[in-house]
């Protein structure tokens, strides 16, 4: 990625338009690894490619899952303050994903970074 905080800001800023919230703030951001950040956001201990380089983002507003894959067909859909995404610090791909109203301390997985909110809509 050439520019990754301009990367993490589309792809966070485009799933937040996916699931219900045109102005995402609050978005920050952690340099870390797959499997640390697996740990911290889903609490997932067992993930292939564990070492693989990823950035941690947490976004918050008001968040449905409209996008998101809830198994049955009549299965409330998820919603949350925080919409959580796990991206290949490589290629920009998004590896995971989750809404909850769990807020997570980023600094566990190392240096957070806020990137400055440019939406009229920020809070």
């Amino acid at each position: 990625m050439d520019d990754p905080e301009a990367t993490i800001r589309d792809t966070i800023s485009r799933m937040a338009a996916n699931n219900g919230e045109p102005h995402p703030h609050h978005i920050t951001y952690v340099a870390t690894t797959r499997g640390a950040a697996g740990r911290e956001l889903s609490r997932n201990t067992v993930m292939r490619d564990a070492d693989r380089a990823v950035h941690a983002i947490v976004a918050q507003g008001q968040f449905i899952g409209y996008v998101a894959k809830v198994g049955r067909h009549d299965a409330p859909l998820p919603t949350g303050r925080y919409l959580q995404a796990v991206v290949d610090a490589a290629t920009g791909n998004v590896v995971s994903w989750g809404i909850t109203d769990r807020q997570v301390d980023l600094a566990a997985l190392g240096t957070p970074v806020e990137l400055a909110d440019t939406t009229s809509g920020s809070q």
